[in-house]
């Protein structure tokens, strides 16, 4: 798959009120990227990642902006910019919004 892809794992589930969940995977190089997740209509309030499938030799950090562009200055919503000092591989999201 490609860096920006992004793949979901099931149909949104409602938490609580108005607050939603959205599992998936997407694919992390070294380059930062945008991934949108939602459509801009929803703002992303709390954001989980953990590495799934990386090479043997990836081993480093991972920086995450919620609503932002691949510059992580950008307001972008439904969005989140993952930026890793590794070719980490799929890494699978949880996303809460609203």
């Amino acid at each position: 798959m490609a860096a920006t892809t992004v793949t979901y794992d099931s149909d949104p589930v409602r938490r609580a009120g108005n607050l939603w969940e959205i599992h998936g995977t997407i694919e992390v190089d070294t380059a930062a990227t945008a991934y949108a997740i939602l459509n801009n209509k929803h703002h992303i309030v709390a954001a989980n990642l953990s590495v799934e499938d990386s090479p043997s030799s990836a081993f480093g950090s991972l920086r995450l902006g919620l609503n932002k562009a691949a510059d992580f200055s950008t307001s972008t919503p439904g969005s989140i910019a993952v930026d890793a000092d590794a070719t980490l591989g799929t890494v699978r999201f949880s996303v809460q919004y609203a």
